[in-house]
């Protein structure tokens, strides 16, 4: 192939990257916000384990990924320690095998109040210490795969800033969104040493947009 017909094809395809480009910017105007992008919503929750043996202290790291039907748009956040497996004392009643728990003891005391009657109902032998033992310490990290954003920036977020006041989920600032196929991925590091075996629970509420092939920012005309 002569220069010239190098040259030619070079330009073809430049004319076709602009009208592409000007195709995406005219499909995306007058998208402002999510609320613009054109789909069925519909409710959605997504979940991410990490599961953690007794008397741990290193990061442990879990992931969900999105269903292709289209974005996922996260509007709350709660996370809950459920109990798996009984303390190394062995003592079935001491553990409450199965309890869902927070994932600090820092919160209000309708909240412990409220995990010491869980516990009576498993078993009423469990005294509300152990329920309040059983609590462990956490920080976290949520990262976007694709694009390796993390949601928490550097740093690592306490526990306790997932809770919202009397124990409701954490509502965030503005939808957190995560494109089909994508991956949301949790980053889980005791703070102490797990009191016992079980896992971290990380809920994502929210809504899923059915339209495969919107992607975000890109339906909002962003660059």
């Amino acid at each position: 192939m002569s220069i010239e017909n190098v040259q030619y094809e070079l330009r073809q395809l430049r004319q076709e990257i602009a009208q592409l480009k000007a195709q995406t910017e005219q499909n995306g105007a007058g998208r402002k916000t999510i609320d613009d992008v054109p789909g069925v919503r519909i409710p959605k929750w997504y979940r991410v384990d990490v599961d953690f043996n007794e008397n741990v202290t290193t990061v442990g790291k879990g992931s969900v990924e999105i269903e292709p039907d289209g974005p996922f748009v996260a509007t709350q956040v709660q996370v809950y320690w459920r109990v798996s497996a009984l303390a190394s004392d062995g003592v079935t009643a001491q553990t409450g095998d199965g309890l869902t728990l927070p994932t600090t003891i820092f919160a209000n005391a309708r909240l412990l109040t409220d995990a010491a009657a869980t516990a009576a109902s498993w078993d009423r032998s469990i005294p509300v210490t152990t329920v309040i033992n059983n609590i462990p310490e956490f920080q976290y990290q949520i990262q976007t795969f694709s694009n390796g954003r993390f949601w928490t920036g550097q740093q690592k977020m306490p526990a306790a800033s997932f809770y919202g006041f009397g124990s409701s989920p954490l509502y965030l600032a503005t939808e957190g969104w995560v494109n089909p196929s994508d991956r949301i991925v949790v980053y889980a590091e005791p703070v102490i040493a797990t009191p016992v075996k079980g896992s971290v629970i990380m809920v994502f509420h929210g809504y899923q947009i059915l339209d495969r092939f919107a992607k975000l920012p890109e339906t909002l005309g962003s660059r």
